[in-house]
């Protein structure tokens, strides 16, 4: 098996992964808001998890790969300096898109929420030099368009009582942010192409930002004792908590793994396929009758997804010089690398 197709195999792979993964895991965070609403120990557990991927970062390393320079181009102390600065960002963004919770109606906040490709397109421009294409601009659009459709159309029908708050939307919106400037982050000062082992040190950094995630472990008592967040023993509620973070991490897996193999941009867009497959879930589950416009917006969503392929693949040709063009302005792309030969 070529390394091109071993590379496309595994993007398809990591993409299906967050989809799935994404669908399972909502059931859970939607029992823990309802009923266990601790944003701050929540997320501090969600990155503890990460700390399980060093683990497997070592059996790869002693099991499996006892060649020479076994963790690539990064030092131990370059990833530890960046872990700490991303696990604030990505602790940041779960900590306020569990506060906006309450002050947002839930088909505002999913809009939002999906927005988040805009986002990285405009952090990847400056940070890693992401050519700005109309294959790309385009395809953002009719992703952001048929969410918009989508969640419109079959959240129509559901009755809200929220209190709506500026302060909720804000913290909405920093979250959106955050989210975005972690997946950028993560490609921009974690990975090299021309590092040996990419997908293998993706996770050891991922396990790095579990193993850190110590450092913030004094917010707890703090927030308990100022009364922000009283801490509470989940109880009942451990297995959904035990859940959450075991398919966090795995979706966190899939999403930097995906980000490795091709740019942050393609990531983004990648997980808006969660609001049909969620929809979908509704339907084969729940019994949810979906509105003949849904497919519509569903429709559009997947022609974005094509969109976005499309413009991967013309930057990956550009880059190894064959005579596709990549249209717009020059720049530095990331693109869809598939090198995974001297990686697994």
């Amino acid at each position: 098996i070529n390394a091109e197709y071993m590379g496309s195999l595994l993007v398809t792979v990591f993409v299906v992964a967050m989809v799935v993964i994404w669908v399972l895991m909502a059931e859970f965070v939607q029992n823990l808001d309802r009923n266990y609403f601790k944003p701050f120990f929540l997320s501090w557990c969600i990155g503890g998890g990460y700390s399980l991927w060093l683990g497997l970062w070592f059996i790869w390393r002693l099991g499996f790969h006892r060649g020479e320079n076994p963790i690539g181009l990064f030092s131990w102390r370059d990833y530890i300096v960046v872990a700490l600065v991303l696990l604030l960002v990505i602790t940041l963004c779960r900590y306020t898109w569990y506060l906006s919770l309450s002050g947002t109606s839930v088909q505002a906040n999913t809009v939002i929420y999906q927005c988040s490709p805009v986002f990285v397109y405009v952090f990847s421009v400056p940070l890693l030099g992401e050519a700005v294409t109309w294959v790309k601009t385009l395809s953002l659009v009719f992703s952001l368009v048929g969410v918009v459709q989508v969640i419109l159309v079959t959240g129509s029908n559901e009755v809200e009582f929220v209190e709506h708050s500026v302060g909720a939307y804000a913290a909405l919106f920093v979250s959106v942010i955050a989210y975005a400037l972690f997946e950028v982050g993560s490609k921009r000062w974690t990975q090299r192409e021309d590092d040996p082992h990419r997908i293998a040190n993706c996770y050891r950094f991922l396990g790095l930002m579990g193993v850190v995630s110590v450092v913030l472990a004094p917010v707890i008592p703090i927030l308990h004792l100022t009364g922000i967040e009283t801490f509470e023993v989940p109880g009942e509620f451990t297995a959904d908590l035990l859940a959450v973070v075991i398919l966090d991490g795995l979706f966190s897996a899939a999403l930097l793994g995906c980000i490795t193999l091709t740019s942050p941009l393609f990531a983004a867009v990648s997980s808006i396929l969660t609001i049909p497959a969620s929809v979908v879930t509704d339907r084969l589950v729940h019994g949810f009758v979906m509105p003949p416009s849904a497919f519509l917006g569903m429709l559009l969503i997947l022609f974005g997804f094509a969109g976005i392929n499309v413009a991967e693949y013309r930057e990956r040709a550009h880059h190894h010089g064959l005579v596709v063009p990549v249209e717009g302005e020059q720049g530095g792309s990331e693109g869809y690398v598939t090198d995974t030969d001297s990686e697994l």
